[in-house]
């Protein structure tokens, strides 16, 4: 059947210009739901079956961008439910990471502190060991003086014993038979000197006697140097033991302090450094629980 002229020519109310016949049926279409219509069988398909091919073809073309809108819309939608999604698993997943990290950074800071705190302990073991070496190094010495005393003071006594024998046994048996005190020589010596009636023999008598009065005084003040010494030494040693005891203390306790003021501004230290760590982490969980909630609600509306 041939198409005449008056079925190819506009309608009556209906121009023929194309821009006018897109945009008024777009507008149309879109006032009536956005091609709602065009979705089921049966709808109206009042733009197809214009006998004019203009408005024919806009209709396709609004109804074609029709459909890629929804088409696109659907596709975003879809993707933000799928970005949440993988949010809400991969934060469980961060925060395994994140309590791991904060467990293995306290671990390692714990560690060092323990590696500090044998660091001192290590010092102070050797400062007492070095002590007691020192201590029994001086004991050495004292027992090396005190035997050199000894034996020195055994052998003034063996001079003195030998000295006051032989003057005994110059004062005669009168004196022999008598003890070996200082007294009992004295009183010999006495009655030696007045059972001697020659002028003479009184005199060199006297002398000998001066010797050995003399002799007998210097071996008493040997004797009470010899006391006087060994009471000087005992206390010095005394003294000296004191004030070794005292540096050793002294020097032990310094130590200690600085030890435990060093441990205790590292403990400090790593605390600070431990709840800047977990401050951090804090922050950035709730930034994120922050932008998992933006993402669901976007993703609700």
């Amino acid at each position: 059947m041939a198409v005449t002229d008056s079925e190819l020519a506009p309608q009556e109310g209906v121009s023929s210009s194309p821009s006018f016949s897109s945009s008024s049926c777009s507008a149309s279409s879109r006032g009536r739901g956005g091609f709602g219509s065009l979705k089921g069988k049966g709808t109206s398909t009042s733009g197809l079956d214009s006998r004019n091919p203009q408005v024919r073809m806009a209709f396709r073309r609004a109804r074609a961008e029709w459909r890629l809108s929804q088409a696109l819309k659907r596709q975003e939608e879809s993707g933000e439910e799928k970005i949440a999604a993988a949010e809400s698993q991969r934060a469980p997943e961060q925060g395994a990471l994140s309590l791991a990290d904060a467990q293995k950074f306290v671990e390692a800071e714990v560690s060092r502190l323990e590696e500090l705190k044998e660091e001192g302990w290590r010092k102070i073991r050797d400062l007492t060991e070095k002590l007691a070496s020192e201590r029994e190094e001086a004991a050495k010495r004292q027992a090396a003086t005190a035997a050199a005393r000894k034996q020195s003071l055994q052998v003034s006594t063996v001079e003195t014993a030998t000295q006051q024998e032989a003057l005994l046994a110059s004062l005669g048996p009168s004196a022999s038979s008598a003890s070996a005190s200082s007294v009992n020589c004295l009183g010999a010596l006495r009655e030696s000197l007045l059972s001697i009636e020659c002028p003479l023999e009184l005199a060199e008598a006297f002398e000998d006697a001066q010797v050995k009065c003399q002799s007998i005084a210097s071996g008493k003040e040997r004797a009470e140097q010899r006391l006087d010494e060994e009471a000087t030494l005992r206390e010095a040693l005394f003294v000296s033991t004191l004030d070794d005891q005292r540096d050793e203390v002294t020097r032990l306790l310094g130590l200690m302090r600085e030890q435990y003021q060093q441990l205790h501004n590292e403990y400090q230290d790593s605390l600070a450094r431990i709840q800047d760590k977990m401050t951090a982490e804090r922050g950035a969980l709730m930034v994120l629980v922050s932008s998992m909630g933006s993402a669901s609600i976007a993703t609700r509306i």
